[in-house]
C-alpha cells in the first residue's frame, strides 16, 4: 500500500478545484499505480480500487488546476498510470 508518510498528504490533494466544480470544468479520470492508504483513497474520492491501481474522477476548472493536481501527485511520490479527459 502506497503511503507517502506525510501528515499533510491529504491536505495536498484537497483544493478548491477538486471540491467545487463549476460549469466551466472538465472531468478527468485518473489512475494511480498501486494501492493507496485509506486516507488518500478518501481524499481522492477513489471510485475504483484494484490490487494494481486506484482510480478516481476529478473536476478541473482550467489547465493550471490540472498542472497543480499533477504536481501534488508527484510531490506525494505517487505514480500516475493514466489521466484522460472524460
Amino acid at each position: 500500500m502506497l503511503d507517502p508518510g506525510r501528515h499533510d498528504a491529504v491536505a495536498l490533494l484537497h483544493n478548491r478545484d477538486m471540491d467545487a466544480p463549476d460549469s466551466r470544468s472538465d472531468r478527468y479520470e485518473a489512475r494511480i499505480v498501486g494501492r493507496l492508504s485509506p486516507q488518500l483513497v478518501d481524499a481522492l474520492r477513489a471510485a475504483e480500487i484494484t490490487d494494481i491501481t486506484t482510480g478516481f474522477t476529478v473536476e478541473i476548472t482550467d489547465e493550471s488546476a490540472l498542472h497543480a493536481l499533477l504536481r501534488r501527485i508527484e510531490t506525494l511520490g505517487l505514480e500516475i498510470g493514466s489521466i484522460t479527459r472524460s
